[in-house]
């Protein structure tokens, strides 16, 4: 005798069956997945073994203690226990190290790496822009540190995102570290991609790079040339695009920058803002480097309470108090013409034969970079 199911009784078995066959897809796709996330974490760990057996990358030295693999199974995860490299050909003969360095990468994107730094840094290197040349240390602290970066067809730098949260630095000296050796940042930031043409913008090619960089509450006892603006950087913001960078991976700061000026490089800043004690600008322009390797070129600057700024350079014995009431009604004389009734000034800075001008002032001197 044939049993007709009843229509009850026939959904609940295809609905059995439809679940078990959901299950088995899932169970199929997780072993698949896991399959194929211990496949790249393996490869991923046969790299860097291998890389740590040839010992280097190009002229840089590299090395750690302990590797770790993990992050299953969202992301891969390589965890290396006292991270160094160092450039000993290079003249600056750097050196860095750290307590651990967390790399980790999606398994369905291995071109996207983020990184992260734990524990205590250390940079030694020697200043090459002294005679003689310093050998100089620093201690690096931070409440965090982290680095993105994404590697792009035809660009040997890719995009790049630094992060740095509360970054404390102390520089050894032969007396011990001192409070005119040390540096402080809430926050630092730094974003780098290929140059990307835009508005007709015909110069845009392989060899240049955009990048924003952005320093919020930054403090140190010696600014170099400008020590009337005070210890204390509130904010610093910068946009600008760097032509003809070499793209040939150079490990040393001094190569690297002599190959681009050779190369005719420039730096074209599109918006710049800083905040630094009496100095309230926004400027944006173009610089390159001179003979003798000091900046050169314009920036169109608005100052914000020019009068402030005139104040502290009298108070660091820049300018006389003569030349700085002769200097404050003129100026107030160009912001009136400029139509500016609020205490701004429209002004040029220039960077010109190692001097830097605030319209015709001379606020500074200007040293070689290497």
């Amino acid at each position: 005798m044939t049993i007709t199911p009843t229509p009850r009784e026939a959904i609940k078995t295809g609905g059995s069956g439809h679940s078990l066959l959901m299950g088995g897809v899932i169970v199929i796709a997780l072993v698949l997945y896991s399959a194929y996330w211990l496949y790249v974490s393996h490869s991923l760990r046969k790299a860097l073994e291998t890389q740590q057996t040839l010992g280097r990358i190009g002229e840089v030295t590299i090395g750690w203690d302990q590797l770790r693999m993990g992050g299953f199974p969202y992301r891969i995860e390589a965890r290396l226990t006292a991270p160094r490299a160092s450039a000993p050909q290079s003249p600056e003969k750097w050196s860095w190290d750290a307590g651990k360095l967390i790399a980790e990468l999606l398994p369905y994107d291995p071109r996207h790496v983020v990184l992260k730094i734990e524990g205590a840094q250390d940079i030694t290197y020697t200043d090459v822009t002294r005679f003689p040349p310093a050998p100089q240390h620093w201690h690096i602290e931070t409440n965090g540190s982290w680095a993105s970066h994404v590697a792009v067809e035809g660009s040997s730098v890719g995009r790049l995102a630094l992060d740095i949260d509360e970054l404390r630095a102390t520089r050894d000296t032969k007396s011990g570290p001192t409070p005119a050796d040390s540096f402080r940042a809430g926050r630092l930031q730094l974003h780098t991609r290929p140059a990307q043409s835009t508005g007709g913008d015909k110069e845009a090619s392989r060899d240049s790079l955009d990048f924003a960089l952005q320093g919020d509450d930054v403090s140190t006892d010696t600014f170099g040339a400008l020590p009337f603006l005070g210890p204390r950087l509130t904010q610093f913001v910068v946009q600008a695009r760097l032509r003809h960078v070499p793209g040939d991976g150079e490990p040393s700061p001094t190569r690297w920058m002599k190959s681009w000026a050779m190369n005719n490089g420039s730096l074209a800043i599109s918006d710049l803002l800083v905040k630094w004690g009496p100095l309230d600008m926004s400027a944006s322009g173009e610089l390159t480097l001179d003979a003798h390797r000091r900046p050169q070129g314009r920036l169109d600057a608005e100052i914000a309470n020019y009068g402030d700024l005139v104040n502290a350079l009298v108070d660091a014995g820049r300018i006389s108090k003569r030349d700085a009431s002769l200097a404050l009604a003129g100026l107030g004389l160009v912001s009136q013409f400029q139509g500016n009734d609020d205490g701004r000034l429209n002004v040029p800075v220039i960077f010109a034969e190692g001097r830097l001008y605030l319209g015709p002032m001379v606020v500074a001197r200007l040293e070689p970079l290497f």
